[in-house]
């Protein structure tokens, strides 16, 4: 997987800026390397040419377009609600090109989850969603058809589905951050 040399190497800025701009509290941090294999080993199966993988609040997109160019999805999606993060996300997309032919398949979105029809689609999704609050998690929930695969780390993700055993995949932030798998 020689793209991962080039895909770790970019990171985004602290949110300590914005954290005083704006006096709320960012949180962000993402799966590393390591992080998507064990990710994508938790989902217990291959993942293929059916198949679409969403990264809800996908920060800098590198876990996007590693599920992209790791797998044969046939497509991989990124949602972020944060400009300077979306911003990240298609310049590494763009830096990396020569990596891919077909940049098409490989999506960033800016804005907020709720208001877009890309959920429907994924058959596969990531949540990193610790800090949401249930309402939020459960009105996103609601979006997926039945059978998608949810990897979530907030143990009751929503009161339609239930969660799986624990599984660590790491993070920035945490070497055996809990994981869940789950199915709508």
């Amino acid at each position: 997987m020689q793209h991962r040399n080039r895909l770790y190497r970019y990171n985004l800025p602290k949110d300590d800026f914005l954290n005083k701009k704006y006096d709320v509290k960012l949180a962000y941090g993402e799966l590393t390397e390591k992080g998507v294999d064990q990710m994508l080993r938790i989902v217990g199966r291959e993942l293929g040419r059916t198949d679409v993988f969403l990264d809800v609040g996908s920060g800098a997109g590198k876990v996007v377009i590693d599920v992209y160019l790791s797998t044969d999805v046939k497509k991989a999606i990124g949602v972020e609600i944060m400009k300077h993060r979306y911003d990240m996300s298609v310049y590494i997309k763009d830096a990396l090109s020569r990596l891919y032919t077909d940049e098409e398949n490989i999506i960033f979105h800016y804005g907020n989850i709720l208001e877009m029809d890309c959920v429907e689609d994924a058959t596969v999704v990531l949540m990193d969603c610790i800090t949401w609050d249930h309402e939020l998690c459960d009105k996103i929930v609601a979006m997926m058809k039945p059978g998608t695969i949810v990897i979530h780390n907030k143990k009751n993700l929503a009161l339609s589905i239930k969660s799986t055993v624990e599984h660590d995949i790491e993070t920035t932030w945490n070497k055996k951050a809990k994981f869940y798998k789950s199915i709508v």
